[in-house]
């Protein structure tokens, strides 16, 4: 908890395993260790000393999964 009160970061219930590479700098290719369900998926990405007096800011990439899919190799 911090200062305010307020909790970050996500609950580990919340949480899914996945496997990254990175493709070029600044781009890299996600894959999910499980196959996800239909729903409403994001990424957090924190960036540390990022925001004012060197606090830690985070940008959210969010994206929805319409159907199972098959895991490819």
């Amino acid at each position: 908890m911090n200062l305010g009160g307020a909790k970050t970061g996500v609950m580990d219930k919340d949480r899914i395993a996945f496997d990254y590479e990175m493709v070029r700098p600044g781009v890299f290719k996600v894959t999910p260790q499980q196959p996800f369900n239909p729903g409403q998926y994001g990424f957090i990405y924190a960036l540390q000393g990022g925001g004012p007096a060197g606090a830690m800011s985070a940008r959210v990439f969010d994206f929805s999964v319409s159907k199972s899919m098959p895991r490819q190799s």
